[in-house]
């Protein structure tokens, strides 16, 4: 074809076989009854024909009106991601990948793109939201924590005994491991 057809790579059943026509853009527009340009739009898959044009063209040349939602048959289908291995940020990150994969091929509207985009607006706030309470619930344990080790000397001790470890942990030696030894079993004592 010298009509700028030939490297085009169809996102669809129905454009494969409308490329696969050895008609020109002209012929295919006379017996459909549309421009020649509209034609090279579908042909190019810049532009999907409408209903009454994919019952045309199913009239006219044999293309099946749901060929322009499918997969081309020589092209496998894409690899997808078991969506049940994900956490709900990732499934939802993999769904709104997907929406973006089939409006770029026109095979979703923008409402229900928008609708995919409110989705993923909605998860990110909950995760947001649950993120904080999660940052809320470990402060809250470590003022519980703090303040359990105030109120009980036991603790405290115990608490100077692992600072004063952690001061002279360079070598060990059997005189600090001695000390130690003595500390705990003053703490236990208590």
């Amino acid at each position: 074809m010298t009509d700028g057809t030939d490297s085009v790579r169809p996102r669809s059943e129905g454009q494969r076989q409308l490329l696969a026509r050895p008609e020109s853009h002209a012929e295919i527009a006379e017996r459909l009854g549309c421009t020649k340009q509209v034609v090279s739009y579908w042909r190019r898959g810049s532009k999907r024909p409408g209903a009454k044009n994919r019952e045309s063209m199913a009239d006219a040349f044999g293309i099946p009106a749901k060929a322009w939602s499918q997969q081309p048959a020589d092209q496998p289908r894409p690899a997808q991601r078991d969506l049940r291995e994900l956490t709900p940020l990732e499934h939802a990150e993999e769904l709104l990948r997907q929406a973006r994969q089939r409006r770029e091929r026109g095979d979703l509207m923008d409402a229900d793109y928008n609708k995919a985009l409110t989705l993923e607006s909605r998860l990110l706030d909950q995760t947001t939201r649950l993120r904080r309470e999660a940052e809320r619930a470990k402060a809250e344990a470590e003022l519980l924590q703090a303040r359990v080790i105030a109120e009980n000397p036991a603790w405290q001790r115990f608490r100077e005994i692992l600072t004063w470890l952690a001061e002279q942990l360079e070598p060990v030696e059997p005189s600090l491991a001695a000390e130690l030894d003595r500390r705990l079993a003053e703490v236990l004592e208590d």
